[in-house]
């Protein structure tokens, strides 16, 4: 059977119910119109709560795009920093010796007597904000009895490296008795980039 046969028979049986129940002509036409309107009434229901939905799912859809595109930005913002950091990280020369080898042999090559000065390691083991960028590894410095001129000339050095070494905590007081002579201390530190992911 295809479907025009079941037409068929379902509008032979209706006539033969409506014919049936119904007497009059006017019964019969206000019936059908009676299942029109019913019939209209479920077809606008259905397409009603269609379109709704397909409006939600069209809401949906353009927030999700909109979550896409945020996504999208923040990949190649992290992208662009990644090769900013790269680029840092190869740019800045780890030292190849140790941080107090390092500074002892600036100091000595700017005739500081051995007796001068004082190196301390003083690194911190606590976690820091930004541990997983970089290491920190300092040394506490005190030099004492020398010219000034020679202070100058050790962090002009420590400047001019080409790793990369940071001063911080500077003081420095002159003698009492001999006030060309200054003590100084400072900590210096150095970083060391982690393997950036």
């Amino acid at each position: 059977m295809d479907y025009r046969q079941i037409i068929e028979r379902i509008k032979t049986e209706k006539d033969k119910f409506l014919s049936k129940t119904l007497s009059s002509e006017r019964d019969k036409k206000v019936l059908t119109l009676g299942a029109v309107c019913l019939t209209l009434f479920v077809l606008f229901f259905v397409y009603q709560s269609y379109s709704t939905k397909v409006a939600q799912y069209e809401k949906k859809q353009q927030a999700l795009r909109e979550e896409l595109i945020k996504v999208k930005t923040l990949t190649k913002d992290y992208r662009e920093s990644r090769k900013r950091l790269q680029t840092l990280t190869s740019s800045i020369k780890k030292e190849d010796e140790a941080l107090i080898s390092v500074l002892e042999k600036i100091l000595v090559d700017n005739q500081i007597d051995r007796e001068d000065f004082s190196i301390k390691d003083s690194n911190t083991r606590g976690k820091n904000d930004t541990e997983d960028l970089y290491e920190v590894t300092s040394v506490q410095v005190d030099i004492r009895r020398v010219p000034l001129y020679k202070i100058i000339d050790v962090l002009y050095k420590i400047q001019t490296r080409k790793s990369f070494l940071k001063v911080s905590d500077l003081q420095m007081r002159t003698k009492f008795d001999k006030p060309e002579l200054v003590d100084a201390s400072f900590k210096l530190s150095t970083f060391e980039f982690k393997k950036v992911i």
